[in-house]
């Protein structure tokens, strides 16, 4: 059960930082630069302050397109036992608390992803 959950967790942040920052660096035509189990990097020069904010943005988007993905999968996997159930639920799980999260991290600390994406918003009090 612990390696389940050590591989649950070791995926949702590969998600994050690699198909989501990664990939929407990509999109955009950013280089990236370093891409760590907790962190993504990415030469920014050359790019907008949208696309700056959707490469921000990517990590967030994928935690939660992996979160609803993943409560139809579990719909699908009723009644089927044992640790790949488990790994399921719990990516799933990670995957929501991560998108959703991220929400209160960067609007009460002005840190994270959203702070980025936020930067700047009107009215700020909104986002914070």
């Amino acid at each position: 059960m612990i390696a389940v959950s050590a591989l649950a967790f070791i995926a949702s942040n590969v998600l994050h930082e690699g198909l989501g920052h990664g990939g929407a660096c990509l999109l955009v035509g950013g280089k990236p630069l370093s891409l760590t189990a907790v962190y993504f990097d990415n030469d920014s020069a050359g790019l907008s302050d949208l696309q700056s904010r959707f490469i921000a943005a990517g990590g967030p988007i994928v935690n939660l397109i992996t979160g609803l993905a993943g409560l139809i999968a579990l719909r699908g996997m009723r009644g089927v036992p044992g640790p790949g159930r488990y790994l399921m639920w719990l990516i799933t799980t990670l995957g929501l608390f991560m998108a959703t999260g991220y929400l209160l991290f960067s609007g009460v600390g002005g840190i994270g992803d959203l702070a980025i994406v936020t930067k700047g918003l009107q009215p700020a009090w909104l986002w914070r």
